[in-house]
């Protein structure tokens, strides 16, 4: 009976991320074929209004996430994962995003789990990771000077075992255009779909600001 019940059991867990490979490859095929040519279409729409200012990430999610259906969510996703291809790795969508503020799901996958069947501890790193390095972006783009920008420390507490979709949400305080070198340490909580909070992430980023260099060409005498 016992070989049986392992049996029966490792054919569930296999139907299982079965299910989700499926379930994620046809999502992915309708977000290209459909999301993409209508999220295009309501850009270039909104080019006239805007101008270049479309293609700052905060302003795209701005336009975007009107659209019904969460396509402007899945679509911002797939830019974002195509800018950062390590993200594809993990099954987030991105919920809100302003200048300030940034949530994240992780949606709940077979291969994201530990063996004690709960989100695997790297997994919300990541989320926390990415989430900060959403804020940090949209601070770049709009810093007047040039900014360069690492993660140089991840401390987490993890309050309780993460099981379900995971919500991630973070704020960040304009980072001022001073030149010089800055440490920014970025707050980011992570909770289930019952809003308790899995675990508390301080995400620290170096950053350098300084003058842009301006590209100067000397006229060649012939």
């Amino acid at each position: 009976m016992g070989i049986i019940k392992k049996k029966i059991k490792t054919q569930k867990k296999m139907l299982n991320w079965l299910f989700f490979v499926l379930f994620d490859f046809i999502l992915d095929i309708l977000t290209f074929v459909i999301d993409f040519p209508i999220c295009i279409t309501v850009l270039c729409i909104n080019y006239f209004k805007y101008g270049k200012k479309i293609f700052d990430v905060a302003k795209l999610f701005e336009i975007l996430r009107p659209l019904p259906y969460g396509i402007g969510n899945r679509v911002l996703t797939k830019i974002h994962g195509f800018i950062n291809p390590y993200s594809r790795s993990l099954n987030t969508t991105i919920l809100k995003f302003t200048p300030t503020e940034a949530s994240l799901v992780l949606s709940d996958r077979p291969w994201a789990r530990n063996p004690f069947n709960s989100i695997h501890a790297v997994a919300l790193t990541n989320l926390a990771e990415m989430t900060s390095g959403l804020l940090m972006v949209s601070q770049q783009q709009r810093c007047s000077k040039k900014m360069k920008m690492i993660v140089t420390s991840l401390n987490i507490e993890f309050l309780k075992k993460a099981r379900g979709d995971i919500f991630s949400y973070s704020e960040i305080t304009p980072i001022s255009a001073e030149e010089g070198k800055k440490e920014i340490k970025i707050n980011v909580s992570l909770k289930d779909a019952q809003k308790d909070e899995v675990a508390k992430v301080v995400v620290g980023w170096s950053v350098i600001i300084e003058e842009k260099k301006v590209s100067s060409t000397k006229d060649k005498k012939t």
